[in-house]
C-alpha cells in the first residue's frame, strides 16, 4: 500500500459489499485512516457513511463511532444532526 488513498480505496470498495458487517468494518477502515493520516477525502467517503448510517441498522452503533471519529479527526461534521436522533432514541436504562 503506498499512501492513505490506497487504504481510502479500500474501503470505499468495501461499501459495495452485500455483507452488513464488511460496510461497517469500511467505515471502520475509514476512520482509522482519518486517526491515523488525517487524510480522507469528503467528497467520495462522506455520501457512502451517511448511506450507510441510515441504512446499516445491525451495526449502526459503529457506524456511529467511526463517522464520530472521523468528525473529530478531520474536523468535520457528517451526519451530527442525524447521530443525535438516534442517540436520543436509544434506551437509557441499560
Amino acid at each position: 500500500m503506498n499512501s492513505w488513498k490506497d487504504a481510502q480505496e479500500i474501503c470505499i470498495r468495501s461499501f459495495e459489499s452485500e455483507d452488513p458487517q464488511i460496510r461497517a468494518n469500511a467505515a471502520l477502515g475509514l476512520s482509522y485512516i482519518a486517526r491515523n493520516t488525517g487524510c480522507l477525502e469528503n467528497h467520495l467517503v462522506e455520501p457512502l457513511l451517511f448511506k450507510e448510517l441510515i441504512s446499516n441498522e445491525q451495526y449502526r452503533g459503529r457506524i456511529i463511532d467511526a463517522i464520530c471519529d472521523i468528525n473529530l479527526f478531520m474536523g468535520w461534521h457528517i451526519a451530527e444532526k442525524v447521530i443525535a436522533e438516534y442517540q436520543s432514541d436509544a434506551p437509557t436504562d441499560l
